[in-house]
């Protein structure tokens, strides 16, 4: 159902409304170029390197797999970064500013090929283009393979969107290579195939056509042919079955588990901020946010209800978030929405424009409200990435000043570290990468224990020394909580403790005391007994290095 009422004279022209959203978008995520090497910036881009460069063919042998995925593309298009631009994390983020703005000019055309113009495309791409959701995809470097995988994902359902429509060969073609190139990016390609039905019988209805299954059939069933080849050929070439095997994050299939993770993933694209306090209310209170989430969702399902005649074009954009996320429905991350945002952006741009389809100055209002709250939001998210950057490049530059003269044989024991401050990452992962090139000493071995996310900077953690027990006793006293590894948090004779995996090996961390929000503010961590190592502590605000414990 196209909106094609009287609009401002430049929103006639399709190429006009094209550069403002991409000139608004641009312009707007600009500050990214100034955020350094953040989290594990330094140990993606170095994935496949030998000899401090680049490895690409690595990438055609199962030594391309890593934590069971396999992303070819992706790892391919950083060492490109690389050569270009070496050790300069501007280079590797406009690439991801470019791809970002790539896939939000798609956004504009498949809504335009949906539901026609002008409205609906423009608000589609500005709203997804400023989604504020999308910080971590855009701003963190290996946040890459969602906005590759979205490009080619986008381009394939807009070329399928034309061959079911021309019934050219061609353009099945392309679109099934476009298909290929979005799974060898990222496995969330694997809903395309599920997406497709839904716009063959969108494509259907707005050619006048009854719906007609066996075509449609005909029409996507190369497409999980290909999704089949592709798990087919990882399993029997790679010996990787990350799909359906056993290892990694995502074998929590308990219905309850994969309920709250569609909740939280619903509510983190229509709540544009305030995710970290959700995350906390969440923790502290599931059965009353999960309680109040269902009459939320039961009103809403109620209301479409009555409202099905008006609303059906709704079903497309609706459909596309849920398929979109069944790949990664066992375990939630904000940088899996980038893909489901895509019907969530369309659908609101499709719902304001029927709210006032006769007064383009209310829709104006409405979608610019919307845009202007998104900006906001958006601009702030990417300062605290850039000071959490600074944070980072200080403390780092500490550490290479501290630890001067680490030799091979050294191993590095992280007490505490700075993950996160509030949802911004510092050095959630990948610190032994990060401090091995601070001291320029490959063979450094790093472990790390409390990971602790802070909820403002500077903050206040107190340590103290046992001795007599092996250990380091930690305590946030200014809020915050230590992130154990991501294990279930265990009682053991009225004792919370959790077993928690490190990058050196495993041992066991006694929690002592725990927030309201459910997570551990107090942590006795063991000293490995090693003859050579070293302990750093951080206290909430720098480094405690501390030889010999």
């Amino acid at each position: 159902m196209a909106i094609r009422s009287t609009v401002p004279p430049f929103l006639q022209h399709r190429s006009v409304q094209l550069a403002v959203v991409i000139g608004a978008t641009a312009l707007l995520l600009l500050p990214m170029l100034w955020i350094g090497f953040i989290n594990d910036d330094v140990a993606y881009i170095s994935l496949f390197f030998r000899d401090n460069a680049p490895d690409p063919l690595r990438l055609l042998t199962s030594t391309g797999i890593t934590e069971d995925y396999y992303r070819p593309l992706s790892e391919l298009s950083s060492a490109v970064d690389f050569w270009l631009w070496g050790w300069n994390p501007v280079g590797f983020r406009l690439t991801n500013l470019l791809l970002h703005l790539l896939a939000t000019g798609l956004v504009f055309r498949l809504a335009e090929r949906w539901f026609g113009g002008p409205f609906v495309p423009f608000a589609a791409a500005l709203f997804f283009g400023l989604l504020p959701v999308h910080e971590t995809s855009i701003l963190w470097i290996p946040g890459r393979t969602d906005l590759l995988c979205a490009v080619f994902y986008l381009g394939s359902v807009c070329s399928l969107t034309t061959y079911a429509r021309s019934n050219k060969w061609r353009d099945q073609c392309l679109a099934l290579l476009l298909m290929l190139l979005a799974l060898l990016s990222k496995e969330m390609a694997f809903s395309l195939p599920l997406i497709l039905i839904p716009v063959v019988w969108w494509v259907d209805r707005q050619q006048g056509v009854r719906w007609q299954p066996k075509r449609t059939f005909r029409i996507v069933a190369p497409f999980f042919l290909l999704a089949a080849g592709v798990v087919a050929a990882r399993w029997l070439l790679l010996d990787n079955n990350m799909l359906f095997g056993g290892n990694g994050p995502h074998t929590d299939t308990n219905i309850l588990h994969l309920a709250r993770n569609m909740a939280m993933f619903l509510a983190a694209l229509v709540i544009p901020t305030g995710l970290y306090q959700l995350q906390g209310l969440l923790m502290a209170y599931p059965t009353a946010v999960a309680g109040g989430g269902t009459i939320v969702a039961g009103a809403a399902a109620w209301a479409a209800w009555r409202n099905r005649g008006r609303l059906l074009p709704l079903l497309l954009p609706a459909a596309w978030v849920l398929l979109s996320l069944l790949p990664v429905s066992r375990l939630m991350m904000r940088w899996y929405l980038y893909i489901p945002s895509v019907g969530f952006s369309i659908g609101l741009a499709w719902a304001i424009g029927q709210l006032a389809p006769h007064r383009w100055r209310l829709r104006a209002a409405l979608a610019g409200g919307v845009a202007l709250l998104y900006a906001v939001v958006l601009l702030l998210a990417t300062a605290q990435w850039v000071s959490a950057s600074r944070i980072a490049d200080s403390l780092v530059a500490q550490l290479r000043q501290d630890l001067r003269g680490s030799s091979g044989t050294d191993t590095i024991h992280v007490a505490s570290l700075l993950a996160r401050i509030q949802t911004v990452p510092v050095f959630h992962l990948g610190f032994q990468k990060t401090l091995q090139r601070a001291l320029g000493n490959d063979s450094l071995v790093v472990g790390t224990w409390g990971r602790f996310v802070a909820d403002r900077y500077p903050s206040r953690i107190s340590y103290r020394y046992d001795s007599a027990q092996g250990s380091i006793h930690l305590s946030a006293d200014d809020g915050g909580y230590f992130l154990l590894g991501g294990n279930a948090l265990q009682v053991n004779n009225g004792q919370m403790a959790a077993q928690v995996e490190t990058d050196a090996g495993s041992g066991t961390v006694t929690i002592d005391r725990v927030s309201e929000s459910g997570q551990p503010s107090a942590i006795t961590v063991p000293i490995p007994s090693r003859e050579r190592h070293r302990s750093i502590i951080f206290d909430g605000s720098r480094f405690v290095v501390v030889e010999g414990l």
